[in-house]
């Protein structure tokens, strides 16, 4: 395997992992639980997908930089420790991108078919709504 090919597979777990811990609630809420459990101890860690990144990524960058390098350094470490985290945090803010786009645009279409001011629906979907704010002003 490649550094590069390492890397990729890296980041990858360690937004995988990250997420997992972070949004979802996991095989039998096992992770809601454990974040129930955190909260309680003061754990906020797990509220944050920045911080759970670095924590995340840390042992697996350990196991990358030992795993792939002949003589691993440990600035080596470091900047694969912060890469790691990083990419998880480009990873996770593109699919709440793509994520929220794709709702805005499902709310923007259901918004647009409805009289949002009178409540109303039109009778013709296809029928353009004119919003109050490019209503021109007579």
């Amino acid at each position: 395997m490649s550094p590069i090919e390492a890397f990729l597979i890296s980041v990858l777990a360690t937004w995988r992992v990250s997420h997992l811990v972070w949004a979802e609630d996991g095989p039998w809420d096992a992770m809601a639980k454990l974040r129930s459990r955190a909260a309680g101890y003061g754990w906020g860690v797990l509220d944050c997908f920045y911080c759970l990144s670095l924590w995340v990524a840390l042992p697996i960058a350990a196991c990358a930089v030992y795993c792939v390098s002949e003589q691993p350094r440990m600035w080596s470490l470091a900047l694969q420790w912060l890469a790691l985290s990083g990419g998880a945090i480009l990873l996770e803010r593109v699919t709440t991108l793509t994520v929220g786009s794709t709702m805005t645009s499902a709310v923007d279409t259901a918004a647009s078919r409805a009289d949002v001011s009178s409540g109303q629906a039109l009778d013709r979907p296809d029928e353009p709504v004119e919003s109050p704010a490019t209503k021109s002003i007579e």
